[in-house]
């Protein structure tokens, strides 16, 4: 059986991938995209990520928990990191 890996990454025009404090998405949420997400989501995988990554999403405040966000805690995720000792 053949797998594939799928990488989303969101970049601004300028080439800008993101830094300490951006808001996700760069502050642009909408509708549309909202929808894209949770349709990506709907497939059955696996998510990968890297530490800080999981720290983000693992840290964001109850008010921000959506629809996308619990989808993403279902799923089963592998974290790669040299310093993570523990992942819930």
């Amino acid at each position: 059986m053949a797998s594939s890996l799928t990488v989303d990454i969101f970049v601004s025009v300028d080439g800008w991938a993101g830094s300490d404090g951006l808001p996700a998405y760069f502050g642009y949420p909408g509708p549309q995209l909202e929808e894209w997400i949770l349709a990506e989501l709907a497939a059955p995988q696996l998510v990968v990520m890297g530490r800080r990554t999981y720290q983000a999403l693992a840290g964001l405040p109850e008010e921000a928990h959506g629809k996308s966000w619990r989808r993403i805690a279902q799923l089963g995720k592998t974290v790669f990191s040299r310093t993570l000792t523990h992942a819930a």
